[in-house]
């Protein structure tokens, strides 16, 4: 039973020392229970191994749901790179252009 409460300790709690928010570009992010928000307007950045992990990487293995909100027009190369726990990610519906 110890073992088990340790455990949802661990998931539920903060992962310490690491930033739960932040900017990436012209963007916001935040983590909260286990869910990456990433907000704003603009493309996200791309990420890979020379040019930087992405700044939410600290929390990669307790990723479990991605949320991308309108207004972010692109997502980077390797953005959830190494998020093994990640089943699903949400990407807001784009209209399709308007025709005259």
């Amino acid at each position: 039973m110890k073992h088990l409460i340790l455990l949802f300790a661990m998931i539920l709690l903060p992962a310490a020392g690491f930033a739960q928010s932040g900017t990436t570009g012209s963007l916001t992010w935040s983590f909260s229970g286990g869910t990456l928000t990433v907000s704003g307007t603009g493309p996200m950045p791309d990420y890979d191994y020379k040019s930087g992990a992405s700044p939410w990487y600290a929390h990669r293995e307790n990723i479990t749901s991605v949320s991308i909100e309108n207004g972010v027009t692109g997502i980077g190369d390797y953005a959830f790179g190494s998020c093994y726990n990640l089943p699903s990610v949400t990407i807001p519906a784009v209209a399709p252009p308007m025709t005259e």
